[in-house]
């Protein structure tokens, strides 16, 4: 499962992470809760990653992103350090940057 996670956020330009991100948003729902009537392979590893951190086990620690040459990872909206993504550790700094996309 962890894996999976991990693949959605490094090789966010492959074919199978857009249809995900088509179906379910730029988010692909990680992290929110989802009907129990929902069903598909992608929606029953986020279900899990929800079940996981309502037992106070939070998954998404162990999903971390190495910044290469910035072309899979984004410096502000992903989550590559400990603590978060930057542009919410840092909002005023974010605020004024000026080139977002890097």
């Amino acid at each position: 499962m962890i894996k999976w996670l991990w693949r959605f956020y490094a090789q966010n330009t492959s074919l199978w992470v857009r249809v995900v991100k088509a179906i379910h948003g730029e988010d692909g729902k990680v992290g929110r809760n989802i009907s129990s009537r929902s069903y598909s392979c992608w929606l029953n590893i986020v279900k899990d990653v929800s079940v996981l951190q309502a037992k106070r086990v939070n998954v998404m620690n162990y999903v971390r992103l190495k910044l290469g040459n910035g072309e899979s990872t984004s410096f502000w909206e992903d989550n590559w350090i400990n603590g978060g993504v930057l542009k919410d550790v840092f909002p005023r700094l974010y605020a004024l940057e000026m080139c977002k996309k890097v």
